[in-house]
């Protein structure tokens, strides 16, 4: 049996005594991984009949002002709901707090691979034309911004304070197929994988790999937002701020997480 999210907050929160919220949310209500999947079917296409997705009425209609603000809706009733959930379940506004998560990017042209089927498809693992990515690069703001007006709302709709973290910048220099990352499969466990690796998932099809996976954080990207989320609860308060990839990768934590950059709001 399957159980919504809220119900499983809520049991947990008559359980356990929860000080923190962490939300992600949003790509889903964008259609995010149906955005991904044109895009790789667009690759894929031989040259003869061969487009960009971002030339595709879906794909623009997903990732239009419109759809973003409808999102942006979505987030904050999700946010509504999840206060209510809280009080619902006895706790007073100074018990918990929250913190609403943005979107890192998860690729930037031009790629390491070149625009070819046998570079960036069977060997990278990011089949995307770099006009498309530059596309998509300059809505994922426009997504981070929805999140925050709509994060903005639900704090003045419930009065009570919620943090929003900022983690557009958190993969710089080790997005998929970056210039400046690795294959993380290519790279020996240990100091060489923790600096050059990449920290998003490459696109895998076929027996034994989940589609959902593709172009989310690998373990190593979520090291990387547990450090940011950590710095935006320091000392057990929710700060709102913007979290960036850190100057040394080689450098971590006693848990092994970078020394991610926190700039609070």
């Amino acid at each position: 049996m399957k159980y919504g999210q809220l119900t499983l907050l809520d049991a947990l929160a008559r359980h356990a005594r929860v000080k923190l919220v962490a939300l992600s949310i949003g790509g889903n209500d964008m259609g995010f991984q149906q955005v991904i999947l044109s895009c790789v079917a667009a690759f894929g296409r031989p040259p003869i009949i061969a487009s960009t997705c971002r030339k595709g009425s879906a794909t623009q209609r997903r990732l239009s002002d419109k759809a973003l603000a409808t999102v942006g809706d979505k987030v904050q009733a999700a946010i509504e709901r999840i206060d209510a959930t809280m009080r619902a379940a006895g706790y007073a506004d100074g018990d918990w707090q929250m913190v609403v998560q943005g979107y890192p990017m998860p690729l930037r042209a031009p790629l390491r691979y070149p625009e070819t089927y046998k570079g960036r498809f069977a060997t990278g693992g990011c089949p995307f034309y770099d006009s498309d990515l530059e596309w998509i690069g300059s809505r994922i703001p426009a997504l981070n911004q929805a999140l925050r007006a709509a994060t903005e709302r639900a704090a003045r709709s419930t009065g009570r304070p919620i943090a929003f973290m900022d983690l557009e910048n958190a993969f710089a220099g080790r997005e998929l197929c970056s210039k400046s990352a690795s294959f993380v499969d290519e790279l020996p466990e240990g100091p060489a994988r923790t600096v050059d690796a990449e920290r998003v998932a490459m696109v895998r099809v076929g027996k034994g790999f989940a589609g959902a996976e593709s172009i989310h954080p690998n373990a190593l990207g979520q090291l990387a937002l547990q450090a940011c989320l950590q710095q935006a609860w320091s000392g057990g308060v929710a700060r709102s701020g913007s979290c960036a990839a850190p100057v040394d990768w080689s450098q971590v934590d006693a848990a092994g997480r970078p020394l991610m950059r926190f700039t609070p709001a």
